[in-house]
């Protein structure tokens, strides 16, 4: 079954999270990039994995995705996306009964994720955090993890990635010379990095 789930934004614009109810007592949770929706390739897929795996599965977007203003990524910003994400998951909440979260989060989703964790303490949690923040260090590394991430990645770069190695709790899949967006300059190459992706999810959540 599918349905909205509506959410009042600060950006003035009423969201409709898509929200699929299946058979599983687990709620994988999709949130995506600043400019990297849940339609594009990494999170596109990520969701149809869980789909596939039996998964409940919200795809949240933001409010301000829905506007052509320009938005400045402060503190106020984060507090109003943590805000409206945690709303969109309480009502899956109230929906349903579950046991566990999942959540698959993109760049400015892996920070907003991290700022959930306390929020849903008492539910049982798993992470993907794909190409994360330096700020999520702190949330990978006390929960249950799977961080994926390239050598060539501006944003989370190796010195980032030598505070998770070793970690007993985070599963860090690298990839060789991917970017930011896991992608190369051949799409051969960053196709081949998709299909690898989606496995990495797949095994992931389905352990």
């Amino acid at each position: 079954m599918e349905k909205d789930i509506e959410v009042k934004s600060y950006w003035g614009v009423n969201i409709r999270n898509e929200y699929i109810i299946q058979d599983k007592d687990t709620l994988v949770v999709i949130l995506p990039g600043g400019r990297y929706t849940t339609l594009a390739p990494l999170l596109y897929y990520s969701y149809n994995v869980s789909l596939q795996s039996g998964y409940d599965v919200l795809a949240i977007e933001y409010g301000f995705q829905r506007t052509d203003k320009d938005v400045d990524f402060n503190e106020n910003t984060y507090l109003h996306l943590t805000k409206e994400a945690q709303e969109a998951i309480n009502k899956c909440l109230d929906n349903k009964e579950y046991k566990k979260i999942l959540f698959i989060g993109k760049c400015l989703g892996t920070y907003i994720q991290t700022r959930l964790i306390n929020k849903f303490s008492n539910y049982k949690q798993k992470h993907i955090f794909i190409t994360p923040w330096e700020d999520c260090i702190d949330g990978i590394i006390k929960t249950n993890s799977m961080v994926i991430v390239g050598t060539n990645d501006v944003v989370f770069k190796k010195e980032h990635i030598n505070k998770i190695t070793n970690i007993e709790n985070v599963e860090l899949k690298i990839i060789e010379g991917a970017n930011h967006d896991l992608e190369k300059e051949d799409y051969k190459e960053s196709l081949k990095i998709l299909t690898e992706v989606s496995d990495f999810v797949h095994d992931f959540i389905n352990k």
